[in-house]
């Protein structure tokens, strides 16, 4: 087996384990399991793919388990973000998505609040506002309305519920995508292989 075919297998593998752990996130407390797979994620990122989307989802869900038990003092947690925010920029660049910018925002609103410095939580709510506009979407607009009402009377148990549900919505709409692209680039490979399989037997 050549060393690209045995780390694909291994990548493959890695994201099959994520995707057991993703389909069970809204019972998920401990990010711990995350993490070790984030670790085994040995590919390639320094350009755009499905693989490195699939890598920032994964600190993603980290983060969110994170704030949902409100670890805002753990150390890693700021360091995920930045990474959420530089990846999701890159990933803007390439392929004009704003979804990671969105889910950063979203993050740090949370971040904030926890923080205790509300004017901030509401910045980056506005920033989240500004960056969803362009879609029309009434879960957006919705979350907006009853987040700055959840945070102006600082009524952390809604604001928690109200998070969890629409990260939830948001991620496993993007988990979609990211498999349903993986596996179709995945066969794109498979099919350039086999032709060049059966070019090196011709010739």
């Amino acid at each position: 087996m050549s060393q690209a075919i045995r780390e694909g297998h291994d990548i493959r593998n890695t994201l099959e384990q994520f995707k057991f752990i993703h389909n069970n996130l809204n019972n998920v407390t401990d990010a711990a399991e995350l993490i070790s797979i984030l670790h085994f994620m040995n590919f390639d990122k320094s350009y755009y793919s499905y693989k490195k989307e699939s890598y920032v989802l994964i600190i993603c869900e980290i983060v969110f388990i994170n704030l949902l038990n409100n670890k805002t003092y753990d150390a890693s947690l700021k360091e995920y973000l930045e990474e959420i925010r530089l990846n999701g920029e890159n990933i803007y660049e390439v392929i004009r998505d704003h979804f990671f910018l969105i889910i950063y925002h979203l993050f740090m609103s949370i971040y904030y609040f926890q923080k205790n410095n509300v004017q901030k939580s509401l910045d980056e709510l506005l920033i989240f506002e500004n960056l969803t506009s362009g879609y029309n979407s009434p879960e957006d607009k919705r979350y907006v309305l009853l987040m700055k009402e959840f945070i102006g009377k600082s009524d952390y148990q809604n604001m928690r519920s109200l998070f969890k549900k629409r990260t939830l919505e948001l991620i496993n709409r993007h988990f979609k995508t990211i498999t349903k692209g993986i596996v179709e680039t995945d066969m794109i490979k498979l099919h350039i292989l086999i032709g060049e399989w059966r070019n090196a037997i011709n010739n």
